[in-house]
């Protein structure tokens, strides 16, 4: 007959047991979780790529057709482009469009109003001090003291 103490002991074994391979099990399943992610990103980069080679093919005979209707069968053909033909072919294999930097005169009038000042060359003064600007380019002439910058018609309202 066993023992109260070879009882619990055999008990707490089995438990152990039942704990190692429930620990195994989650194991197992954490493994093949990352492997089936693992597949998954291996098929999505086999589908990226295959999308790449087509796209790559697609470009190649955008440009050789491009090409081929403009010599239109005449190999000594001499062959001029226009900057919207040649954007046209960049836009067909989705390269990006030649483009190029413009400038311009600016000129902004507007009116402010409800400047609290002791006078009117104070009012003027705080305009001046205060007007600010964001451009997308670069501004060759930026001082702000410069004659390019008139504030006019300060009066009290």
């Amino acid at each position: 007959m066993e023992s109260t103490t070879e009882t619990a002991r055999q008990k707490i074994e089995g438990l152990i047991n039942t704990l190692q391979g429930e620990a195994l099990l989650a194991e197992f399943d954490d493994l093949q979780n990352r492997l089936d992610r693992k597949d998954e990103t291996i098929a999505n980069y086999r589908g990226n790529e295959t999308a790449r080679t087509k796209q790559l093919f697609d470009a190649r005979e955008a440009v050789r057709n491009f090409f081929k209707d403009e010599f239109d069968g005449d190999k000594d053909a001499t062959v001029s482009f226009t900057l919207d033909e040649v954007n046209d072919l960049l836009d067909l294999i989705d390269a990006d469009k030649l483009s190029f930097t413009y400038s311009a005169t600016v000129k902004i009038e507007f009116t402010v109003t409800g400047i609290e000042a002791d006078s009117e060359e104070d009012a003027e003064n705080l305009v001046r001090d205060n007007l600010q600007y964001q451009l997308l380019g670069e501004l060759r002439n930026n001082n702000m003291e410069d004659e390019s910058v008139e504030v006019e018609d300060v009066e009290a309202e």
